[in-house]
């Protein structure tokens, strides 16, 4: 119909970060680490795949929903486009969950949602804001060194000393959760499921076109940088591996050619 517009928005059924928090006493390690790589992922692709990327720069549990394991990000209000300049308007924040750079008008990068996914991570794991006291509350946690460590560094004043972008935290938070074998974790439609000398990952899309191949090879390139070896199977009639590879001949052919 030309003469209206329709705005049709997605219905997640699930709960906010928050609401689980407040019901729940704490979080597994194991869950905490899986959906600081889902958040991850989130904003890799608001950061790397649109045509114009985003900063996210509200990172809060009030913004995050899980709904049947899977990571869900609402509330796109504070996005604004990466600042080349050194000093930019002052962007909005919630105190606590945002970088101090946000609340002095110096420019805002990738490295400023870096620093949201320490807060959302040090809220999971103590149930509290960022304050002063966080260096010490975290040194008393029972949790892996290797994951104080990236949370810290996420979470470092100065914007220089943070991990370089989501995709190094991303690695760091899959390198804990292999280090550790954790065993056996399920979130939504992926299963990891540790086996006899290795792993073993399913996954399975709700339908095509989602973006199962692209997670998979994802997946199994970040392994084999980890010194991993890797095989994929793909067990379904699609043959999506198959026209990958026969792209990638055609591709090469081309390039000889030239």
């Amino acid at each position: 119909d030309e003469s209206y517009l329709y705005l049709i928005e997605e219905y997640i059924a699930g709960e906010s970060l928050q609401d689980i928090m407040n019901h729940q006493e704490k979080l597994p390690v194991v869950s905490i680490i899986e959906y600081g790589i889902q958040l991850c992922g989130i904003l890799y692709y608001l950061h790397s795949c649109l045509e114009e990327p985003l900063l996210y720069l509200d990172l809060k549990p009030s913004n995050i929903l899980i709904a049947e394991g899977k990571l869900k990000l609402i509330d796109f209000g504070s996005c604004r486009k990466q600042e080349t300049g050194e000093t930019t308007r002052l962007s909005m924040g919630t105190v606590g969950y945002a970088a101090p750079e946000q609340f002095v008008g110096v420019s805002n990068s990738e490295k400023t949602d870096v620093y949201g996914i320490g807060a959302v991570l040090y809220y999971m794991l103590t149930g509290q804001r960022v304050d002063n006291k966080y260096c010490h509350i975290l040194r008393q946690l029972k949790i892996p060194s290797e994951l104080k460590k990236t949370v810290m560094d996420c979470l470092e004043p100065e914007i220089r000393k943070r991990p370089e972008g989501v995709k190094a935290v991303e690695y760091r938070l899959m390198q804990i959760s292999g280090n550790r074998k954790i065993g056996r974790l399920t979130t939504g439609s992926k299963t990891h499921q540790k086996a006899s000398g290795g792993w073993k990952m399913g996954v399975i899309g709700t339908r095509t076109g989602v973006g199962v191949t692209y997670y998979v090879l994802q997946q199994g390139m970040m392994q084999k940088r980890k010194g991993q070896k890797v095989a994929l199977a793909e067990l379904n009639t699609h043959n999506d591996f198959g026209k990958l590879k026969l792209n990638d001949n055609r591709n090469n052919n081309n390039q000889k050619k030239l």
